[in-house]
């Protein structure tokens, strides 16, 4: 594999890994922070400057640092290209760093990658709730069945789930060859605690999910005495990864209240499915995304909305309604390729850590808006990352 490039001025060295890992943290703090109820001290808009000038260096990166044949650098201005064409259509700049960041990582090291987001976003949570506590910045609650949901200072108590669900997913790979049963009794207590304090049953059932899911890849992966079913299981993973989306989206497509299935699942799912027919049904689909007006119930604005005017709320949550709708079919498909080709690469070289945690990210998409957030998913910058023979390549065969 080809070496980073490194420019000298001076006596100060420069390399592409240094750029990327500087532009990473200064995107994950200012991302974290744009989710949080520090948002009444700042302007969204002079926070994004920092993600923009971050996109630039990572740009330096790509077009200086990195190196690519001729049809490389097109298909990667391309990718890039459709970032650009998402922020101009619908106004949100998430997708655009999002691929800036993941065409970026190339020759990264994925597990430096893991690090660096589990290390930034663990201290940013633990911050964020101390200040909350500490009546520093305000810790929204809501009332939901007479069961008070805490947000701790994050926008709203399913995106603190959230953040807790993602974190478990990176040191799932950070520890992939250590999770043993004091991981899973931890994140059975941890699931209790973020059921307790948010009330967020979705998030609670994926945090919880992560367990079965992790033995039986840990045990496809690493057991001498191997089981059929379990490895043809996890060997299709990534299948689920194309079908989740499409029966998510046929669901949606034809919920009606007058179906009596249908009108149970959408309660389970909270209105959901609702709520991206009505979605489905006011916007259409789109090909390359359109600017739609939302009102959720995160942030400030959100939380005096939930007590004012709730018949006001609109939001889409699942993030595959999301795609099609706001972003559009063509980069919707462009994702979820993306996605796929993670799993089956890593799937291809018996490595089960990866193409496990994009189940558990795809089937969070169904019910949360955070794939194409860099602030959660991380997970899907490993397409052009590194994520060749590193601590977690390595197989442990029990004795």
């Amino acid at each position: 594999m080809a070496k980073l490039k490194i420019a000298k001025f001076d006596n100060a060295r420069i390399d592409g890994e240094k750029i990327y890992f500087f532009a990473l943290t200064v995107t994950l703090i200012v991302s974290f922070i744009i989710n949080t109820s520090f948002m009444p001290f700042f302007e969204v808009k002079h926070l994004n400057w920092f993600n923009y000038l971050m996109v630039g260096i990572l740009l330096l990166k790509i077009y200086i640092f990195d190196e690519y044949s001729f049809k490389g650098y097109i298909g990667v201005t391309l990718i890039l290209l459709l970032g650009a064409i998402s922020w101009r259509k619908t106004g949100n700049n998430s997708l655009m760093v999002l691929m800036t960041f993941m065409v970026g990582a190339k020759q990264i090291d994925f597990h430096k990658i893991i690090e660096r987001y589990y290390q930034t976003n663990l201290i940013m949570l633990l911050l964020v709730m101390i200040y909350s506590l500490s009546g520093i910045i305000q810790n929204f609650v809501f009332l939901r069945d007479d069961i008070y949901r805490y947000s701790l200072g994050i926008d709203y108590p399913t995106d603190l789930a959230s953040y807790v669900f993602f974190l478990v997913l990176a040191y799932c790979y950070l520890n992939y060859q250590k999770l043993n049963y004091k991981f899973y009794l931890v994140t059975i207590g941890l699931s209790m605690m973020v059921y307790f304090i948010t009330n967020s049953r979705l998030d609670t059932i994926l945090i919880m999910l992560v367990i079965p899911l992790m033995y039986i890849a840990r045990k496809a992966q690493f057991y001498q005495k191997q089981n059929k079913l379990i490895d043809y299981s996890v060997d299709h993973f990534w299948a689920l990864s194309i079908i989740l989306p499409y029966v998510y989206i046929l669901l949606t497509s034809y919920f009606s209240p007058h179906n009596a299935l249908l009108k149970k699942l959408n309660e389970v799912l909270s209105g959901r499915l609702n709520y991206g027919h009505i979605a489905l049904s006011r916007y259409n689909y789109s090909l390359f995304g359109q600017k739609i007006i939302e009102h959720g119930w995160g942030g400030l604005k959100g939380f005096h909305l939930s007590r004012n005017n709730v018949a006001a709320y609109f939001y889409i949550d699942s993030s595959y309604i999301r795609l099609i709708v706001i972003y559009g079919i063509i980069i919707g498909l462009v994702l979820m390729i993306v996605m796929i080709i993670i799993s089956i690469r890593e799937t291809i070289k018996k490595q089960y850590a990866l193409p496990t945690i994009i189940l558990l990210v795809m089937i969070s998409s169904m019910i949360d808006q955070h794939l194409l957030e860099i602030t959660y998913n991380i997970f899907i910058l490993a397409l052009f990352a590194n994520t060749g023979e590193s601590k977690n390549a390595k197989k442990l065969f029990n004795k």
